[in-house]
């Protein structure tokens, strides 16, 4: 499903960002950038995003930033440590000479900064901050998701049910093909046709795949109502689509024909719904 996040927070001297995007995917796909402060948290962090948010090409940039540092670019205070330092070693050297030298001091000095570990119960907040909005991002979607996917079902069944309408017709077609058959090839044994047109009927009856249809279409309902359905529903959905297509090929009907094409349209929209689906 889709879904963005994002928070911020202050830790320390440091400005901590972190921004969530989700786009859709059968699987999940991590793709998690950490400042090197944070490396050692890689794996915790990994953790509980493949917990909350399951599935979806997830891109999870995480970013600090000295608060010290937004409107000059650089620490004062550790260029000036920097350059005092340098001085003690070269007393002659003046400050133009010496501050390209600081800066880069200053800078090594603010990359090498860790976070203590009393700071790591913050960061972890800021984090669950970014995954709530996801989590509430893809909620709001899933309920109007929910209601696309009722509807498709809904009209599944009731073209399902209008088959019936034409099985009378249906049967009565078969029944008069194959009496045009069976005189064209002067066969006149009255029983041979009957016994011809119950193997017919037998092979030809949709009545099993039309119940296990509405079985799947109740099932699916149900899986719907639970935690984290996605992959279930997928299943189910093809379970459906393998019944709808046995009546096509069964039917011999123009009219059923036409009602099983729609029943496909339907289905083709929930299975593009059920990968947005957690």
């Amino acid at each position: 499903m889709t879904g963005y996040g994002k928070s911020e927070g202050n830790i320390q001297d440091q400005i901590l960002n972190i921004e969530i995007r989700c786009l859709n995917s059968k699987s999940l796909d991590l793709n998690l950038k950490l400042p090197s402060e944070l490396r050692e948290l890689e794996w915790e962090v990994r953790k509980l995003l493949v917990q909350k948010l399951v599935r979806g090409k997830i891109d999870v940039y995480i970013k600090l930033t000295n608060s010290t540092d937004i409107s000059t670019g650089f620490n004062e205070q550790s260029i000036r440590e920097a350059i005092f330092s340098l001085q003690q070693i070269v007393p002659s050297a003046s400050i133009d000479s010496l501050l390209p030298f600081a800066i880069r001091a200053s800078e090594n000095n603010n990359d090498s900064k860790l976070f203590k570990e009393e700071e790591f119960a913050l960061f972890f907040k800021i984090l669950q901050e970014a995954i709530a909005q996801v989590q509430e991002f893809r909620a709001t979607e899933g309920a109007s998701i929910e209601i696309d996917v009722k509807n498709s079902l809904q009209a599944i069944r009731q073209l399902s049910a209008a088959i019936s309408l034409y099985e009378k017709d249906r049967l009565h077609q078969v029944t008069e093909r194959y009496k045009k058959a069976l005189e064209q090839f002067e066969i006149q044994d009255e029983t041979r046709f009957y016994q011809e047109m119950a193997f017919y009927t037998e092979k030809y009856d949709i009545n099993e795949e039309k119940i296990r249809l509405q079985q799947h279409l109740d099932y699916f309902e149900e899986i719907m109502a639970t935690d984290n359905p996605g992959k279930k529903l997928g299943f189910i959905a093809q379970e459906m689509g393998r019944e709808i297509n046995t009546i096509g090929s069964k039917a011999n009907h123009a009219d059923i024909q036409k009602l099983v094409v729609e029943m496909k349209d339907y289905l083709e929209k929930i299975k593009e719904i059920t990968l947005n689906i957690l």
